[in-house]
């Protein structure tokens, strides 16, 4: 068995930012990750929304994307290990180390890597597939 832990979270405060021109304005308390080479999420962005776009103007566009995703938080010694289980990425410190991000996919489903610290990942995908990965991922912990 894999020693990891799975929680799992809606998320409804997600916030995509493109930016067409220009650099990324900061958002106090709204934790914002490049997810591509002029695409942004804004995670935590809650109410900030509107403000967001107001800020962006002209340089791009921001559209809420939240309420489609889920987001799964793995944390202990085997969460790079939970991560191989069919999916086919390098999962070393070394290839994904904190603050990195990756895209992918586990077990047909397409998802987003953010790793968070040394100990825990965040694995967001479409709400429609989560259950896919949940049992998926309980199979390989034993249920932790």
């Amino acid at each position: 068995m894999i020693e990891a832990t799975v929680s799992w979270a809606n998320i409804h405060d997600l916030v995509v930012i493109d930016l067409w021109d220009g650099a990324l304005p900061v958002f106090p308390g709204v934790r914002c990750v490049q997810v591509e080479p002029r695409r942004w999420w804004a995670i935590d962005a809650g109410e900030g929304a509107t403000g967001i776009a107001v800020a962006i103007g002209a340089q791009g566009a921001c559209t809420p994307i939240g309420g489609g995703l889920m987001r799964a938080t793995l944390s202990g010694p085997g969460w790079r290990d939970l991560l191989s289980v069919s999916g086919f990425l390098d999962t070393t410190a070394r290839a994904l180390a904190p603050g990195a991000v990756a895209r992918t996919v586990i077990h047909h489903v397409a998802v987003t890597l953010l790793v968070t610290s040394e100990a825990e990942c965040e694995v967001y995908c479409a709400s429609s597939y989560a259950r896919t990965l949940e049992a998926l991922w309980h199979g390989a912990t034993g249920g932790i």
